[in-house]
Parts: structure tokens; C-alpha cells; sequence
């Protein structure tokens, strides 16, 4: 994954981890926004897990961001090597097709963390 996806394009966690392929137009250069995952207690959740799709970003209206070449050709090599079909996770918790939306915690002490280091920021 590469942890600059979300600063580039100001998307929220939620977001960043229910983007699938589908909502990347490699010809437009634009990601569009349409999902976000909530991660909840399975005791709170209605459907018992604990991360739930939602079909609704932010003020419950999808919105399209342009992005660099650089972010889509790094997206596609992505979608290759995994082998993504259109509807799967974008950024899975596991590095395979068919996984499961990758948790907060996990994104942040897998890549935010060691991006900060990398950056030289505390």
C-alpha cells in the first residue's frame, strides 16, 4: 500500500479502505469516492461484524477527486499483482483478492507509522 493515497487525495480512512477498482478511471485520472467502511464492536454492529460498507461517503454524496499519474500507475501495478477484480478492496487487511477492509489500527501501525519514520517525522 502506499501510504501517501489518502494526503494526496484527502480521503478519510473509511474511505480510503472501501475503494475498489471500480472507482478508478485510469482515462479521466480521477478516483471517485462513492463507499466508506465504519468500523464498529461487533456488539454494536446489526450485522455482527465489525467493519460495515456503507454505500455513502462523507455528507452521504459520492464525489470524483483528480490524482497524479503517478498515484494511477502505482494503483494499476497494484491491481495487477494482487489481481484485483473490480469489486474488490482496493486495500485489503491481507494482501490477497477477496480480503477483508483493512482495520485502522493495522493501517496505521503498518504504514502511517513507518511512512512518518521513513519522512523523518516525529
Amino acid at each position: 500500500m502506499r501510504p501517501s493515497t489518502n494526503i494526496e487525495t484527502g480521503v478519510r480512512w473509511g474511505e480510503l479502505i472501501a475503494s475498489r477498482p471500480r472507482h478508478v478511471d485510469f482515462l479521466r485520472r480521477t478516483i471517485t469516492v462513492e463507499e466508506t467502511i465504519v468500523e464498529v464492536s461487533k456488539r454494536d454492529s446489526p450485522t455482527g461484524g465489525r467493519m460495515i460498507v456503507k454505500p455513502y461517503p462523507k455528507n452521504d454524496e459520492s464525489r470524483t477527486l483528480h490524482v497524479s499519474q503517478d498515484l494511477l500507475d502505482t494503483l494499476a501495478a497494484r491491481i495487477a499483482h494482487l489481481g484485483l477484480g473490480r469489486d474488490d478492496l482496493l486495500f485489503p487487511s491481507r494482501e490477497i483478492t477477496c480480503g477483508n477492509p483493512l482495520p485502522r489500527g493495522t493501517l496505521t501501525t503498518r504504514f502511517w507509522r513507518p511512512a512518518h519514520t521513513k519522512a523523518g517525522i516525529d
